[in-house]
């Protein structure tokens, strides 16, 4: 990656922009810390679950806090976050795991990058109730529940 690479970002939308709050609370960014889960690969930068949250919680989280509010106040934030590890995992051990048919990919994003989209989330799913028949972008209801949902609606 080159160094313009590095430095361009993303704009962020005033629709979302405007329903967050003009600080951060770094009391939400620690809670947030310590629902990551243990045990996960660390994405590009190299940084796990475990260092944020058993390094200095406290002292990490108000910088965080801070680094969140300033590129929501500048309406971007890094291209890094739209990049991420693209690992296969087997999906069958009976298989042969040389063979692509028997993989599925997945894309293991950065720690800060997940937190930044953990705080988004958790403002909008506070922010607004979608209805039931809402799928995709709502925990627990992706766009195959609303599939099988239609599917079984029409049958």
């Amino acid at each position: 990656m080159d160094v313009g690479q590095q430095l361009s970002t993303t704009k962020i939308t005033n629709d979302y922009k405007n329903q967050l709050p003009p600080t951060i609370d770094s009391n939400d960014i620690k809670k947030i810390i310590k629902e990551l889960p243990n045990g996960k690969s660390s994405g590009f930068g190299d940084t796990c679950s475990e260092m944020f949250k058993y390094g200095c919680i406290d002292e990490l989280s108000i910088i965080i806090a801070k680094i969140i509010e300033t590129m929501i106040k500048n309406n971007q934030f890094p291209y890094q976050f739209n990049v991420g590890k693209r690992l296969p995992i087997i999906k069958n051990n009976n298989g042969p795991n040389n063979e692509i048919n028997y993989t599925r990919p997945i894309t293991i994003s950065d720690t800060i990058a997940n937190l930044f989209e953990k705080y988004i989330l958790h403002r909008l799913e506070r922010k607004h109730s979608d209805p039931r028949t809402q799928f995709g972008f709502k925990v627990k209801s992706s766009t195959n529940h609303g599939i099988y949902t239609l599917t079984e609606t029409i049958e």
